[in-house]
């Protein structure tokens, strides 16, 4: 029911309606195609807030801006709820919060309130807000770390921590967390891992100050075995957001490698473990590793390391130019493969398992060095021997180990790489004298595997072959070497010999 000039109707119209006047509906009006007002549009009985609602099923609009009290803006204490569109030529301003206000969109805020220059508007998982562009707000464990970093840890049995000993401390993205598994269960977890396994695992709950940081409530038992290592895990969790993270620090638990020289070269017991780890001990499971010993007179260098571990191939002594391979096989002086014995060794901190036991086949051995490198490839060392001589023949051993028989002699390990070829040997300047040159027969023969030639030239040298010799090095590692002598007694200047390929 409406009312036009104090009549009262029902009025229902299919066409336009157009008011130039004022016009006051104390009853509901309906209009299917457009409502223009060129005056003032009030409501009364049927409004909602201090304007009262406008149905139209096609356009409402006006040639200037309205309100109910007058002036030239229309304002609405209550919402707007439109399923179209809004079209505004100028300017939408609210009186809510902050200058704009809050607009919804899809049941989301749209909240610009103290943006600043360069910011976005960012879903906060309930509102847009202003935020920097890379800004994120979701729930992450920024850091995680505890107290305790030394590692390796020398294998044990019982009790490694006691009940407080390790002090975690965790730092958030968007934190505090509530939870650890996305359902707000009241505090992060930590989990204990031996071995990337939870089998037997603590769980604590330890954290406080915001979850932030705190100890073990339980006590953290060492591992069952040489080699596993202990790791903790956060489990943290912020409303549905969830995440993980490792300690910084993973410890491991390692064995001795123990090593020094002894009396005796075999018959090992516990008793020579235990002297080897009082002189020296690294807890380790690697075993390429550089020693420093220096073996008594009549004793042998020794070392020993769990079974577990790499075996030890070989063992070089010196350095520089002079490092040679050691006999490390007391029935076999040519076996660069160490011989060892198995031996149940009760370690210095409580555990027991079984150890290799190695010794020098040579007692004294560090009269030529005093540094040792146990590897676990097998690549000899020895020395190639050469220079001048008048001696013409009769080249054994002690005459081609001992500088003092020779007019010029040179010993040098570092040529004995593996490969013979383009190696050049420095003789020098000499007058009616013999070149010799001798090697390891491991590299082949003159003109079959190598040749010989004058560096100057590229002519091929001239050599005649001796007989082999079988060479014990000063650490008793033996092999036999081929021996070569120039075919004539020469004269020569800055003489170099080129080891060539044939």
């Amino acid at each position: 029911m409406a009312k036009l000039g104090l009549k009262q109707f029902d009025s229902i119209l299919t066409g336009s309606l157009q008011v130039s006047g004022s016009s006051v509906v104390t009853g509901s009006h309906s209009v299917s195609g457009d409502l223009k007002a060129l005056g003032n549009i009030s409501g009364s009985s049927t409004s909602t807030g201090s304007f009262g609602r406008v149905e139209a099923a096609g356009v409402v609009y006006a040639d200037s801006f309205q309100s109910v009290t007058g002036g030239n803006t229309i304002d609405f204490n209550d919402d707007i709820d439109v399923s179209g569109h809004i079209t505004a030529s100028g300017n939408i301003s609210g009186s809510g919060t902050g200058s704009f206000g809050l607009v919804e969109i899809g049941g989301k805020d749209i909240n610009p309130n103290g943006v600043s220059r360069d910011q976005v508007l960012k879903f906060n998982g309930t509102n847009f807000v202003p935020a920097a562009y890379n800004a994120t707000f979701e729930f992450t464990i920024a850091d995680f770390y505890m107290n305790y970093s030394s590692s390796p840890v020398l294998i044990s049995t019982g009790s490694w921590k006691a009940v407080g000993e390790l002090t975690f401390t965790a730092t958030y993205n968007n934190g505090p967390p509530d939870g650890y598994n996305g359902s707000a269960e009241g505090a992060p977890r930590i989990i204990e891992y031996e071995d990337g396994s939870t089998s037997g695992m603590n769980y604590f709950y330890p954290l406080s100050s915001s979850f932030s940081t705190g100890t073990n409530t339980e006590a953290i038992a060492y591992p069952p075995n040489t080699g596993d290592d202990i790791r903790f895990k956060l489990y943290a969790s912020a409303g549905s957001d969830t995440d993980t993270d490792w300690t910084n620090e993973r410890i491991y638990f390692r064995n001795q490698f123990v090593y020094g020289d002894l009396s005796t070269n075999n018959g090992f017991t516990q008793a020579n473990i235990r002297t080897l780890a009082a002189d020296n001990s690294a807890t380790s499971n690697d075993t390429s590793r550089t020693l420093t010993v220096s073996v008594g007179g009549s004793n042998y260098l020794c070392f020993a390391h769990r079974t577990g571990d790499t075996n030890v191939a070989q063992v070089q002594c010196g350095a520089g130019n002079n490092i040679l391979t050691v006999a490390m096989d007391r029935t076999d002086a040519t076996t660069i493969t160490p011989l060892k014995e198995t031996v149940s060794y009760l370690n210095t901190a409580g555990f027991t398992e079984n150890f290799y036991v190695y010794a020098s086949s040579g007692s004294n051995i560090s009269a030529h060095s005093t540094t040792f490198k146990t590897l676990t490839s097998t690549v000899k060392k020895n020395y190639f021997y050469w220079g001048y001589d008048a001696q013409a023949d009769t080249y054994d051993e002690s005459f081609l180990e001992s500088s003092g028989d020779w007019d010029s002699h040179n010993a040098n390990s570092s040529y004995d790489d593996g490969t013979v070829t383009g190696q050049t040997l420095s003789v020098g300047t000499f007058t009616s004298k013999y070149v010799i040159i001798a090697f390891p027969d491991r590299y082949g023969d003159n003109e079959s595997e190598f040749q010989f030639k004058d560096n100057s030239t590229g002519l091929p040298f001239d050599v005649t072959k001796q007989s082999d010799t079988t060479i014990t090095n000063a650490v008793g590692f033996q092999e036999t070497y081929h021996v070569w002598r120039s075919t004539n007694a020469l004269t020569m200047t800055n003489l170099t010999v080129l080891i060539d390929s044939v």
